[in-house]
């Protein structure tokens, strides 16, 4: 009896899963996916999820059904809560983009943009880039090579929790940024937006904080203050470091790098945005090593 309960509970998962992944094609009234973590029979695999919840994350990472910047922090959003609540550390970017897709939909929202289509283009565009690897990822399918490199580290409990999710905001803003500018169809006379786009995120690091120490227990502070403000990066990895990857550096990068896309140079940009993210993965492993994304341990001042 026993075994036919149990068999019972996990064909019932089962068909949950199909479920939610079916509502990931299907819209409610409002145009958008339907599903909610909580109201779902997720499971988890030791510190993975499990083959329920996998086939869930599947439905929300699927791009071909996506409608819309607010569908993007919908899917964006139950993915971190899956992942976190089975502490699986694929999911610490999705922690880390949820505030992110949220202050950026709440700024088109606002009127910050003098084209709005373009923000909102912008938006599912590189949310999409994500979404598209993760799915690839949980498929066992070829991620981009800067994703692939998130998950080596995700997987690897000698890596520390911050360094994995400092690796796939490189990843995001190096790499997946310029191929979303393309995308959007960005042009010179989005140039301003732009900036207004990267001014708007730049506020959300303490929101970014706080999430990441909920969900995962791991204090990304010194990341934020000493790494993209630029307080202590050149001391531990040779001067100029900082100069190369603060936050004003990499937009400025990746809209040029969108440039030489657009103009038939898509090789150059591509090895620039590949040696770019080396360079950086090289600096986070150094830091990792000596405790300084996480604060146990403050660079040297000498």
């Amino acid at each position: 009896m026993r075994h036919l309960e149990n068999a019972f509970v996990r064909f019932a998962g089962y068909a949950a899963a199909a479920v939610v992944a079916a509502g990931c094609s299907g819209t409610s009234s409002t145009g958008s996916a339907e599903f909610d973590v909580a109201e779902q029979v997720l499971d988890c695999d030791g510190r993975e999820l499990g083959p329920v919840a996998t086939r869930a994350a599947l439905g929300w990472t699927d791009t071909a059904s996506l409608e819309g910047s607010l569908d993007v922090e919908r899917r964006v959003g139950r993915l971190a809560e899956a992942f976190a609540a089975c502490g699986d550390r694929r999911g610490m970017f999705s922690v880390v983009y949820r505030p992110i897709t949220h202050r950026a939909i709440q700024a088109a929202n606002e009127g910050a943009f003098e084209d709005a289509a373009w923000a909102e283009r912008l938006i599912v565009a590189f949310a999409s880039r994500y979404l598209d690897a993760l799915h690839a990822s949980m498929l066992g399918d070829d991620a981009a090579s800067g994703w692939r490199r998130y998950d080596e580290l995700a997987a690897n409990d000698g890596v520390g929790g911050v360094r994995v999710a400092a690796t796939g905001i490189a990843v995001h803003l190096l790499i997946d940024l310029p191929h979303a500018l393309v995308e959007a169809k960005s042009r010179g006379a989005h140039a301003s937006d732009f900036e207004r786009f990267g001014d708007e995120l730049v506020g959300v690091a303490p929101a970014l904080t706080a999430e990441l120490e909920t969900a995962y227990g791991v204090d990304a502070g010194p990341l934020f203050r000493g790494f993209f403000l630029g307080e202590w990066v050149d001391t531990v990895y040779g001067e100029g470091l900082t100069t190369r990857f603060v936050f004003q550096t990499v937009r400025k990068k990746a809209w040029r790098n969108r440039w030489l896309m657009d103009h038939g140079m898509g090789g150059l940009a591509k090895a620039e945005m590949t040696a770019s993210f080396n360079t950086v993965d090289a600096a986070f492993a150094a830091l990792d090593v000596v405790g300084a994304l996480d604060g146990t341990q403050q660079p040297p001042s000498d």
